[in-house]
This record gives C-alpha cells, structure tokens and sequence, in this order.
C-alpha cells in the first residue's frame, strides 16, 4: 500500500510556508459551513522571529498529500497573537462584507439570481455559480438586515443554497453535488454519528399580496386586493408553517416558497463525519458511505459543513457535518 506524506502551502502575503522547507507552521484549522456565511482559518506559526504578517495580508492554505495540493481556504487576515514562540494569525474569507453591509434598495421584476449578482458587484465579492431563481415584481432589502440576511432568506424562498466556495466565490444554486466521494468503515472513516429527529413541521402556507387590478399578475402596482395569494405545501392539517411574505405577488410564486421552505424544513438524518484527511471535499458535495456496522448508516450524504485540522499531534484530519439525501 503506498503511504503518502501529507504536504502544505500555506501563504501570507507574498511569503509561503510548506512542508518542504523549514516549515514554520506548527497546526492549523480551517472551518466551513453552509448556514456560516464567513470561512475562518486559524494558523499557528513558530519561531516568530523574521515573520512579517499584518491584518488584511492575503491567505491562502492548500492541503494535499505527495505532488498534489488542493485550496482549502481562501481569504485574508483579521487578527494576529504574537507570543513569546509563536504567532497566532486569524483569518476570514471576503464573504464578510455581506455581514456587514446594509442597503436600502428596491428591485423591479428582477429573478433572485440577478438580485444577488448586483449586490455581490456592489461588494467586489466573485461569484463561482449564480442560478436565476424566482421572479420578483418587487423585492425591496432595508438597512435593519445585513445583506447576508437577505440573501439568505432569498435563497430559502427559492430553494437554494448559499454559501462561497475554498477560492472564496459565491454560490447561490439549488443543491446538485457535482463530486461524490467514497469512504469506507475501516479504511479512511474514524468517526461516525447519526441523528434522527422528527419532522418539526407537516406543512407550509405562504400568503403573498395581488396587485388590485385583477388578472394582471406580478405587473400590478397597487398592494390592495379582495383576492388572497396562498401557495401550501404538505399535510395542512397538522402543524402548519404560515408565513407573510409580500414578495410572493402570485399564487406560483407563493406555491413554489412554500414548497421550498417545507422542503428545507423537513427532518433529516444529521450527522458528523470524521475521516482522515480530505481536502477534496468541498461544501455541497456528496459523501457515499460504505462497510458500515448498521445498514441505516450507509448510503449518500450531502456535505453541509467541512473542518481540517493539521498538527503534530493527530496528524490531518477532516470533519464533516452531513445530512442524508432522502
């Protein structure tokens, strides 16, 4: 069986530290998650002594064993602890601007892709996939949220993901895991739990406004109207999910919110996954399972959340955070 040597490219500004001179770096963790929108990184460097790293220096760090390294984080630096031996340097991914930015705007019969497109322009954030969504006759975003909050209920209201890639480029798409990986019990798979939960709800009813003018759909001005909007989806008769939302003009629109809000919402398996090191996995892949104990707990698995951690002590490991694909 061949053995691989688990090699690094970790830069800092213009300077890169790998395994294959006299590394400096001494561990490392890098934190992903579809419900976060700012990828982290923490680096420990050692001796401090001709280090030159300053906040908002660029960061990048690839993992990988023998010739080949793959981009598990991309972003630059927010703080850094220097010490009597060593240096502790945080770092976050671009996709913090969306944190803290807040805009008043109005959009006009605009598809939620384009919505995102220009507020992602607005910041100078990449964007590696932008699908178009829903049409909106309005679509209004106040200063009282961060843009983040914005695009995130965007993104429920079509059924979409929304999170930024290791290059730090932005995803908002429905889910289709473009790499499934194989890990097998025994063999790369050190970890594993599964939980269960039941369903928090059995239905969702969205009610939408129509403009006045009847018959005119989403080219209405006027918010008053005798007629409902109401899209459901699921059993109505258990407990019931209902939601307000204004931007839901007509009842398709109001019918594919709610069909896509009660489809984020149902319970699924969750679990924790820690295997040995796999910078190849990425947020929104697949994960296929194998030569499990318990039947239940083979299969595939999407990937919601991704942790590396390289040190001397346990060596490199990754932990995913999966839910089932049911």
């Amino acid at each position: 069986m061949a053995v691989y040597r688990v090699k690094h490219e970790v830069t800092i500004g213009s300077t890169t530290y790998t395994l294959d001179d006299a590394t400096r770096l001494l561990g490392l963790r890098v934190q992903a998650a579809l419900t976060v929108p700012v990828h982290t990184c923490r680096l420990a460097l050692g001796p401090v002594t001709g280090v030159t790293v300053a906040p908002a220096d660029a960061v990048s760090v690839a993992l990988g064993y023998g010739d080949t390294v793959e981009t598990v984080f991309t972003g630059t630096v927010a703080t850094v602890d220097w010490d009597v031996a060593r240096l502790t340097v945080h770092a976050a991914s671009a996709l913090q601007a969306l944190v803290a930015a807040r805009y008043n705007l109005v959009y006009e019969n605009t598809k939620g892709g384009d919505i995102v497109s220009d507020l992602v322009s607005r910041l100078e954030l990449q964007t590696e996939k932008v699908e178009a969504g829903l049409t909106f006759a309005v679509y209004a975003l106040g200063e009282e949220q961060t843009v983040y909050a914005h695009l995130r209920t965007l993104a429920r209201q079509c059924g979409f993901d929304l999170y930024a890639t290791s290059e730090d480029k932005l995803v908002f798409a429905p889910y289709k895991a473009a790499t499934t990986r194989d890990f097998t019990y025994g063999v790369d798979i050190l970890a594993f739990t599964l939980d269960e939960r039941p369903a928090p709800l059995s239905g969702v009813d969205v009610y939408g406004e129509s403009p006045a003018s009847h018959g005119q759909g989403t080219d209405g001005v006027s918010w008053l109207t005798k007629k409902a909007v109401k899209g459901s989806a699921g059993n109505t008769a258990g407990r019931v999910l209902s939601i307000i939302d204004p931007t839901a003009r007509t009842e398709d629109t109001a019918q594919q919110m709610a069909t896509a809000i009660l489809a984020a919402s149902t319970a699924k398996r969750m679990g924790a996954l820690k295997v040995l090191g796999a910078p190849g996995v990425k947020l929104g892949d697949a994960v296929k399972l194998a030569e499990m104990p318990l039947d239940s707990q083979n299969g595939t698995f999407k990937v919601t959340g991704v942790t590396h951690t390289l040190n001397s002590t346990r060596g490199f490991v990754t932990t995913l955070a999966v839910q089932a694909e049911e």
